[in-house]
Protein backbone atom coordinates (compact mmCIF):
# COMPACT_ATOMS: atom_id res chain seq x y z
CA UNK A 1 0.00 0.00 0.00
CA UNK A 2 1.56 3.42 -0.86
CA UNK A 3 2.21 6.15 1.29
CA UNK A 4 -1.04 8.49 0.05
CA UNK A 5 -3.47 5.19 -0.02
CA UNK A 6 -2.40 5.00 3.97
CA UNK A 7 -3.04 8.70 4.66
CA UNK A 8 -6.70 9.08 3.32
CA UNK A 9 -8.17 7.37 5.87
CA UNK A 10 -6.17 9.29 8.66
CA UNK A 11 -7.16 12.63 7.26
CA UNK A 12 -10.66 11.10 6.99
CA UNK A 13 -10.63 10.37 10.53
CA UNK A 14 -9.59 13.72 11.16
CA UNK A 15 -12.16 15.64 9.52
CA UNK A 16 -14.79 13.83 10.67
CA UNK A 17 -13.27 14.49 14.58
CA UNK A 18 -13.48 18.03 13.77
CA UNK A 19 -16.72 18.61 12.34
CA UNK A 20 -18.11 16.28 15.38
CA UNK A 21 -16.34 18.75 17.74
CA UNK A 22 -17.99 21.89 15.96
CA UNK A 23 -21.21 20.04 15.86
CA UNK A 24 -20.81 19.12 19.48
CA UNK A 25 -19.51 23.12 20.49
CA UNK A 26 -22.81 24.27 18.47
CA UNK A 27 -25.19 22.22 20.67
CA UNK A 28 -23.71 23.13 23.75
CA UNK A 29 -23.99 26.44 22.50
CA UNK A 30 -27.49 26.69 22.24
CA UNK A 31 -28.20 24.90 25.31
CA UNK A 32 -26.08 27.86 27.12
CA UNK A 33 -28.27 30.08 25.07
CA UNK A 34 -31.40 28.99 25.44
CA UNK A 35 -31.49 28.38 28.97
CA UNK A 36 -30.33 32.02 29.77
CA UNK A 37 -33.31 32.86 27.75
CA UNK A 38 -35.47 30.41 29.07
CA UNK A 39 -34.41 31.26 33.05
CA UNK A 40 -33.87 35.10 33.56
CA UNK A 41 -34.84 36.91 29.40
CA UNK A 42 -37.45 35.74 27.45
CA UNK A 43 -36.54 38.65 25.21
CA UNK A 44 -32.95 37.76 24.87
CA UNK A 45 -31.62 37.17 21.38
CA UNK A 46 -30.70 33.46 21.32
CA UNK A 47 -29.63 33.23 17.96
CA UNK A 48 -27.15 35.92 18.00
CA UNK A 49 -25.45 34.61 21.42
CA UNK A 50 -25.51 31.07 19.79
CA UNK A 51 -23.95 32.66 16.49
CA UNK A 52 -21.35 34.62 18.91
CA UNK A 53 -20.89 31.29 21.25
CA UNK A 54 -19.82 29.29 18.03
CA UNK A 55 -17.82 31.53 16.57
CA UNK A 56 -15.61 32.66 19.92
CA UNK A 57 -15.23 29.22 20.22
CA UNK A 58 -13.37 28.74 16.88
CA UNK A 59 -11.15 30.58 17.91
CA UNK A 60 -10.40 30.24 21.36
CA UNK A 61 -9.83 26.71 22.64
CA UNK A 62 -9.90 28.44 26.52
CA UNK A 63 -13.70 29.82 25.38
CA UNK A 64 -14.41 26.00 23.83
CA UNK A 65 -13.65 24.86 27.34
CA UNK A 66 -15.54 27.17 28.79
CA UNK A 67 -18.78 25.97 27.37
CA UNK A 68 -18.12 22.56 27.57
CA UNK A 69 -18.13 23.11 31.35
CA UNK A 70 -20.98 25.70 31.53
CA UNK A 71 -23.04 23.14 29.43
CA UNK A 72 -22.33 20.46 31.67
CA UNK A 73 -23.00 22.10 34.57
CA UNK A 74 -26.73 23.22 33.50
CA UNK A 75 -27.21 20.15 32.09
CA UNK A 76 -30.51 18.53 34.29
CA UNK A 77 -30.70 21.83 37.07
CA UNK A 78 -33.40 24.41 37.06
CA UNK A 79 -33.38 27.90 36.66
CA UNK A 80 -32.84 28.75 40.30
CA UNK A 81 -30.16 25.58 40.99
CA UNK A 82 -28.42 26.40 37.90
CA UNK A 83 -27.78 29.92 38.85
CA UNK A 84 -26.39 29.50 41.96
CA UNK A 85 -24.42 26.36 40.87
CA UNK A 86 -23.07 27.43 37.19
CA UNK A 87 -23.17 31.49 37.60
CA UNK A 88 -19.30 31.66 37.48
CA UNK A 89 -18.88 28.98 34.58
CA UNK A 90 -21.74 30.58 32.15
CA UNK A 91 -21.74 34.43 32.72
CA UNK A 92 -18.91 35.40 30.18
CA UNK A 93 -20.70 32.78 27.68
CA UNK A 94 -24.18 34.73 27.74
CA UNK A 95 -22.69 38.25 28.86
Amino acid sequence: MNTIARFVPLAALVLAGASCLAFDNAVDCQKVCSTYSDCFDSSYDVEACQEKCVDDSREDEDFRRQVNICEACIEGTDCVQGVFECGGDCDEIVD
